[in-house]
């Protein structure tokens, strides 16, 4: 098998600060290139797809895809739901929030899963990725992810101040 470069939405681990103003805390998420294993067609497997969103709550009947333009899907971690605690992220493609990993694709006229053909830059326009809120099962349980949350986009604050 051979690799092509798809790209990841990990809401978790892809935050910034939107601003350099300490005052004002938008924090938008980055989408990040990765190399996904393609088949002899340039295909992507539903398997390639879950091996790439799948986390610690791991289902693989617990993914969707919706489409975001006419030749980009985003396939979405609906196992994040099941979580204590979610940070849900929105994007201006999609009218409803969104909770968990996603993997962006291409898709070619037989609906197959490909390589996007889109760049880092001008997805993240297209996306405009943000958090949307916190949600859980107790306010223990969101109070811990806000922290854990904040404490990342602070620290990116923090080394923005330095750098100016």
């Amino acid at each position: 098998m051979t690799t092509a470069i798809a790209y990841l939405i990990d809401p978790y681990a892809d935050l910034v600060a939107s601003t350099m103003d300490p005052d004002v805390l938008d924090i938008v998420i980055r989408v990040r290139p990765i190399k996904v294993s393609v088949d002899k067609d340039g295909q992507i497997s539903g398997k390639e797809i879950i091996r790439m969103i799948g986390g610690p709550v791991h289902n693989p009947d617990l993914f969707e895809c919706v489409r975001i333009a006419d030749l980009l899907d985003l396939w979405i971690d609906e196992s994040g739901l099941l979580a204590p605690a979610v940070m849900a992220w929105e994007t201006a493609r999609y009218p409803n929030p969104l909770v968990g990993r996603a993997l962006i694709l291409g898709n070619d006229a037989m609906g197959g899963s490909i390589a996007p053909d889109i760049t880092q830059e001008a997805l993240e326009k297209l996306l405009d990725l943000r958090v949307k809120g916190f949600y859980g099962h107790s306010d223990q349980d969101i109070q811990n992810l806000i922290n854990s949350v904040t404490e990342n986009a602070a620290a990116i604050l923090n080394s923005i101040k330095d750098k100016s």
